[in-house]
């Protein structure tokens, strides 16, 4: 039974559908005084103009200044430095993107607004997940709203480089990038190409450990008797029980004799695979970005965004490798008993595993107010192709069948031996599509003493193909998936106290919100969502807010089609063993996955402690409870195999030899969570400024007039000289923010009266081992006359992962990563521009990422590092110096 009723969707649709149909667009903010940065043209609106509708306030306003200090280029670069302050502990969105308007209004995609320069942005609000809801999304999500100004005109370009300080690796970009704001009109277009060489295990510090190790072009016997013994013989040669021996080389020509054979006992001949495995694969990506934004004679601010993505990649898996069982036969086995030889095919180079996609957009959007109401439309076509392709391993078993019948012209330890075949190579292809529009309308239904009653409906319809094809060893395999739907929901606030000196309006300002979604797919059936909150702020700069939701939400096309992709010599620590060894990894689409459901409830707490200082501080308590929850399994351990034996299928030695990793369905989940933290801005020096434009330069008519509140002046800018703008230099600055998480449960039930995966208590909760306890992050930053200064941190608590015995479990450590950015516009050093004019509108920036080069040390009950836990395989890049230089025409 779905949570909300199907009949409600058309009650839901109508007034999105009627006042979108019927309504001229919103204008963008209403003109204000102009400024200038070095003769391009600014301007600064009301501190009301572009703001999001409702009555929640920001958390925290980010002003142009403020924004400048952060050094970034763009409003992607903006939006992943205030990561810390949008972290959201709610529902399925936990942790990712918030949702992003554009001067009060929904936008059709983040691709839109994310290459937008931080020039152009004149101020920020961050404001909470209940917010989402009159924009008609989930409340799960934070929202950052970007407010922009009147009239902005940049030629961009960038060449950013960086580049691991132990090597093997460099990364370059190289953009350029055309922006022009007039008013309600918007024309940008943005190219970015971006490569990244691989790193190999030769280039890094990876141990030969494990039974990967023992596969080597030069050959190994390994032992198939009790305790894994060779031969008894042999150990009697070689003094002790020998279970593994190098192949000697002069089997090449003849059978080995048993002496030669002890002369190599217990080691492992050759240099290692280092070179033909990596770590981090060879990258390249071209992105293609512009947006159309226009305003037409009834008033409606029309957009348009495409995007266009190629990309590829490829990584090396190893030179293939096989295993032949040597009879205890003359006249090519000196044993007296089977013997497997373990050998890589130096003949054929590595394994390559390659890929490439595409992926395109068209997205547009429809903004306006009519009687009071706000509407939009917004909607996109999505299309995606990626191709993969893995090089077929050896197939020995000719080469066995030739060995097993007593060939006696077969020589099994010649180089390459005849009869060793290579399989075709495994072939993927996922072609993707998509299709969306929804309709919005935001307004007040009626005026009540305390406030307006304010209602937001949204109305969709949706679809998404997907078709993928896989090829492994001859044996193919298609899917094609389809899912349409259309969905509808309403939020209503309603209003009940307003802040007074006398009545009940001692006790502040006080509204309740109530919110319905209804949605039917085609292939999951109706589905439904419901919440509430109440928003209570009992003195001015105070705002405390409770809120509760649960939804519905079937797996996605990728979780349930995506195609089926065999990848060998992937390195797996099985805790049920406690060694290190080289699977074949299964991943892909699971079509038997159900819908799941998700319970969110918040406790938030929002002060400003001073009027005059931009200190904010804030707290929230989340709890997450999910029914049904879809997830690919953590990690091999013990108990995971246990309860998913089906996942993880072992050889006739023993070994852990072949691990799905495709989704399952848990029984429950359930997280609980407290963050706190604040955030502080300072500065010094004029508060704010003006300036004058250059003849006709002057800000254009908003043909849709202010919003409600708003005049028709604004507040002056405060000017900070921006990077790469080459401004003047006005407000010297500071800022330092942390926050500080703290998880009081993190727990799985596999399903009824089976075991629970505690994340906090010795499960895992992928390679990285369990789910942190406590989790830092800072982040401070220093402007003064053009020039900046950002330092980075964060820091999470170690945890420990139960094997199946004491002896196999493992202590993952803490970890803290540091971060600097050093940058300068030229703004304040006149006399160097004036020297090199070339420097004007610049900014050079250097940076280093993870400055002390930290990384995750893992150790086993012995206090030894498993060789899929080296430091350099969890983080094989580590610490990376950047330089770049920006310059803005």
């Amino acid at each position: 039974m779905p949570i909300v009723p199907n009949r409600l969707l058309a009650a839901l649709a109508a007034p999105a559908l009627a006042v979108v149909a019927s309504g001229p667009a919103l204008a963008a903010p209403p003109p204000a005084g102009d400024a200038v940065v070095d003769e391009l043209v600014v301007e600064a609106p009301a501190d009301r103009a572009g703001a999001a509708i409702g009555d929640i306030r920001p958390e925290l306003k980010i002003d142009e200044a403020e924004i400048q200090s952060y050094g970034v280029s763009n409003v992607a670069e903006l939006v992943a430095q205030l990561a810390p302050q949008t972290q959201s502990g709610r529902g399925r969105s936990r942790g990712g993107m918030p949702v992003v308007l554009l001067n009060g209004a929904r936008i059709s995609g983040f691709a839109e607004l994310r290459d937008l320069p931080s020039e152009a942005i004149l101020r920020v609000d961050v404001l909470p997940e209940e917010a989402a809801l009159k924009y008609g999304y989930p409340a799960d999500q934070r929202v950052l709203n970007f407010v922009t100004r009147q009239t902005f005109r940049a030629v961009t370009s960038e060449i950013d480089i960086e580049a691991a300080t132990a090597g093997g690796t460099v990364t370059r970009e190289v953009e350029a990038g055309v922006f022009r704001i007039e008013g309600d009109h918007r024309t940008q277009l943005r190219v970015d190409w971006t490569d990244s060489s691989a790193v190999t295990e030769d280039e890094r510090d990876v141990p030969l450990d494990g039974a990967s190790a023992l596969y080597t072009p030069e050959g190994l016997f390994r032992g198939l008797g009790p305790g894994g013994e060779i031969d008894p013989a042999l150990s009697a040669l070689a003094g002790g029980v020998v279970t593994i021996a190098g192949l000697p080389p002069i089997a090449a020509t003849r059978p080995p004799t048993l002496s030669e054979v002890a002369a190599l006992a217990g080691q492992v001949p050759g240099q290692g695979e280092g070179a033909f495995r990596t770590l981090t694969p060879e990258t390249r990506k071209l992105s293609v970005n512009g947006v159309l934004a226009r305003s037409l004679p009834s008033g409606t601010t029309a957009t348009v965004n495409a995007v266009l993505t190629l990309g590829g990649s490829e990584s090396l898996q190893g030179r293939p490798s096989y295993a032949l069982a040597v009879p205890a036969t003359r006249p090519w086995s000196p044993f007296s008993g089977t013997t497997d030889l373990l050998r890589r095919d130096a003949s054929r180079g590595a394994v390559r595993q390659t890929s490439e996609d595409w992926s395109a957009r068209l997205g547009f959007g429809l903004n306006g107010a009519r009687s009071g109401w706000r509407t939009s439309l917004t909607g996109g076509l999505d299309l995606s192709d990626a191709v993969g392709r893995t090089d077929g391993g050896v197939n020995a078993a000719p080469a066995q069948a030739r060995l097993s019948a007593g060939d006696p012209a077969f020589n099994p330890y010649a180089p390459g031996p005849g009869d060793l075949s290579v399989f075709e190579a495994d072939r993927t292809r996922s072609r993707n599509a998509g299709a969306e529009i929804q309709g919005l309308a935001a307004g007040a239904l009626a005026e009540l003493p305390a406030g307006p009653l304010f209602l937001s409906t949204r109305a969709g319809a949706s679809g998404a193909w997907l078709k993928s094809r896989s090829v492994r060893r001859g044996v193919e395999r298609e899917v094609d998936l389809s899912r349409t739907g259309v969905s509808g929901q309403a939020s209503l606030d309603i209003p009940f106290l307003r802040r007074d000196a006398e009545g009940w309006g001692r006790l502040g300002d006080l509204s309740v919100n109530f919110n319905l979604q209804g949605e039917t797919l085609s292939d999951a059936g109706d589905l439904g969502a419901w919440g509430g909150g109440v928003n209570w702020s009992p003195v001015d700069r105070l705002t405390l807010l409770a809120s509760f939701s649960r939804d519905q939400s079937p797996p996605t096309l990728v979780q349930l089609g995506a195609p089926r992709t065999v990848t060998s010599g992937v390195r797996v620590f099985d805790y049920v063993r406690g060694e290190t060894v080289e699977v074949v990894q299964v991943s892909g689409g699971d079509p038997t996955l159900s819908r799941d459901q998700r319970d969110s409830t918040r406790l938030g707490v929002n002060w400003k402690p001073f009027a005059a200082r931009e200190l904010n501080l804030s707290v929230s308590y989340t709890l997450n409870r999910a029914e049904d929850p879809a997830s690919a399994l953590p990690a091999a351990t013990a108990e995971v195999q246990a309860a998913f034996p089906e996942k993880f299928l072992r050889d006739a030695n023993g070994r852990l030899a072949v691990v799905d990793v495709r989704p399952v369905n848990f029984l429950r989940s359930e997280r609980e969570e407290i963050r706190w933290g604040f955030n502080w801005f300072g500065g010094q020096g004029p508060a704010q400024g003006s300036a004058t434009g250059r003849p006709g330069g002057g800000p254009p008519r908003g043909p849709g007039g202010p919003p409600p509140g708003a005049g028709s002046g604004g507040r002056p800018m405060a000017m900070m000289g921006g990077p790469g703008m080459g401004g003047t230099s006005g407000r010297n600055g500071w800022q330092v923010s942390i926050y500080h998480t703290a998880a009081l449960t993190d727990r799985i039930v596999v399903r009824q009266g089976g075991p629970v995966f505690d994340l906090l208590d010795g499960s895992a909760a992928g390679v990285r081992g369990g789910s942190p306890a406590h989790t830092v992050e800072l982040q401070s930053g220093i402007f003064r006359q053009g020039r900046g200064a950002r330092l980075t941190a964060s820091w999470r608590s170690g945890s420990t992962v139960r094997g199946e015995t004491p002896g196999g479990d493992l202590v993952f450590s803490d970890l803290a990563t540091v971060d600097i950015r050093l940058f300068d516009t030229f703004s304040g050093s006149p006399d160097l521009v004036r020297r090199w004019p070339f420097l004007k509108g610049a900014r050079v920036t250097l940076a280093v990422d993870n400055l002390l080069d930290a990384r995750l040390e893992v150790r086993d009950a012995q206090g030894r590092v498993p060789a899929g836990y080296a430091p350099d395989v969890l983080d094989p890049v580590g610490r990376v110096f950047e330089v770049s230089f920006r310059k803005v025409f």
